[in-house]
C-alpha cells in the first residue's frame, strides 16, 4: 500500500497540469456517480421490485462502480492496477476468513431475497420470533414485533430457519377452544357457538363456520370452532369470540368448569369384614 501512496505523490509533484486534470475528473465523476445511483434509487423504489430488493442491488452497484471508477483513475495516473487488484483479492480472503459468519448472513441474505420467502411489511414468524419485516439488509432481517420492538435477526439463522409467512394469503382460519361441562347439552352448545358466529360480520360465510367436538379432559369436555377471515380481522375475532362466546355460553345455562378433584375413601375395616 505503501508504494501506491508513494505513486500517488510522485504523479501530483510532477504531472502539472495533467494532474489536475484528473482531479478534475475524480470530483466530476464521484458527484456523476452519486447523482446517477440517486435516479437508480428512486427509478427502482418507483418498480414494481421489492423494497429490501432494491437494497441490495443499490449497495452491490454502489460497491463494483465506484471500485471500477477509482481503477480507472489509477490508471490514468500510470499506476499499475495489477498489483492494488492482487492486493484487494489478499485482504478479501483474509477478512473473509475472519467474518465468515458475516459472509454466511451476506450470503443468505442474497438467497433470501432470490427465494423472497417474504417481503417489506409481511407478518412472519421467523423461528418463534413473530413480527413484520421492516427491512430486509445483507446483513440483518428486521422485524418489528407486535408489542413495537425492532427486532435485528442475522440472515444465516433466518434462512437456517423455518418461516411461516401469514400474510401471503388474503383469508386464514381461526380455531377457537371452549370447554364446558360434561353434563352440557352437545347440540346447545354447538348451536350457540355457531348462531354467534354466522351473525359476526366478521366472520366469512365461505368456507362456513364449523363447531366440533374435539376432545375430554379431566374436568370438561372441549369444542372447538372454525371460522375463516380476514388477515386483518385475526385478532380481533379472536379477543371478540373467545369473550362474547364465553358470555353467550353462560346466558344459555352452559356451566364453564374449573379443574376439579374427585376424592373417593375407602374403609379398610369394613372391606376386611370387621
Amino acid at each position: 500500500m505503501q508504494e501506491y501512496i508513494d505513486q500517488f505523490k510522485v504523479f501530483f509533484t510532477t504531472s502539472g497540469l495533467e494532474g489536475l486534470v484528473v482531479i478534475f475528473i475524480a470530483v466530476f465523476g464521484f458527484v456523476a456517480i452519486r447523482k446517477i445511483l440517486l435516479l437508480v434509487r428512486y427509478s427502482l423504489i418507483s418498480s414494481p421490485l421489492d423494497n429490501s430488493l432494491v437494497n441490495f442491488v443499490l449497495t452491490a452497484l454502489k460497491i463494483v462502480v465506484y471500485t471500477l471508477f477509482i481503477l480507472y483513475c489509477m490508471n490514468m495516473m500510470g499506476m499499475s492496477i495489477s498489483g492494488f487488484v492482487s492486493a484487494i483479492s489478499a485482504i478479501t480472503l483474509a477478512i473473509g476468513l475472519s467474518i465468515q459468519n458475516v459472509i454466511s448472513s451476506v450470503a443468505n441474505g442474497l438467497m433470501l431475497v432470490t427465494t423472497r420467502p417474504f417481503k417489506v411489511n409481511d407478518y412472519v414468524d421467523i423461528g418463534g420470533i413473530g413480527g413484520t419485516v421492516q427491512e430486509v439488509t445483507l446483513m440483518h432481517t428486521v422485524l418489528n414485533t407486535p408489542d413495537n420492538k425492532h427486532v435485528f435477526v442475522p440472515n444465516s439463522t433466518v434462512f437456517g430457519s423455518q418461516i411461516t409467512n401469514y400474510s401471503t394469503n388474503s383469508i386464514r382460519r381461526l380455531d377457537v377452544l371452549y370447554d364446558v361441562d360434561y353434563d352440557s347439552d352437545v347440540e346447545k352448545v354447538r348451536k350457540i357457538l355457531l348462531d354467534y358466529a354466522l351473525s359476526n360480520p366478521m366472520v366469512l360465510k365461505k368456507p362456513e363456520p364449523a363447531v366440533h367436538y374435539v376432545a375430554e379432559k379431566d374436568s370438561s369436555i372441549t369444542f372447538t370452532l372454525r371460522v375463516w377471515v380476514k388477515n386483518s380481522d385475526y385478532w380481533p375475532l379472536t379477543w371478540d369470540l373467545q369473550e362474547e362466546n364465553y358470555k353467550n355460553l353462560v346466558k344459555g345455562g352452559v356451566n364453564i368448569p374449573f379443574p376439579q378433584v374427585t376424592i373417593s375413601y375407602r374403609d379398610a375395616n369394613k372391606e376386611a369384614g370387621k
